[in-house]
């Protein structure tokens, strides 16, 4: 059981991990688009 628990964690963990990779991912590409909008307007 404590076996069980511990596996579910690990995946607990993974699932945050990605989402944090996937949150970090938009947010580069927002600062790009950012960058491109500061690069038009001047």
């Amino acid at each position: 059981m404590g076996r069980r628990c511990i596996q579910h964690r690990r995946l607990y963990v993974i699932k945050f991990v990605r989402e944090m990779i996937s949150a970090r991912d938009i947010l580069g590409d927002l600062e790009i688009f950012l960058y491109k909008g500061i690069d038009f307007l001047l």
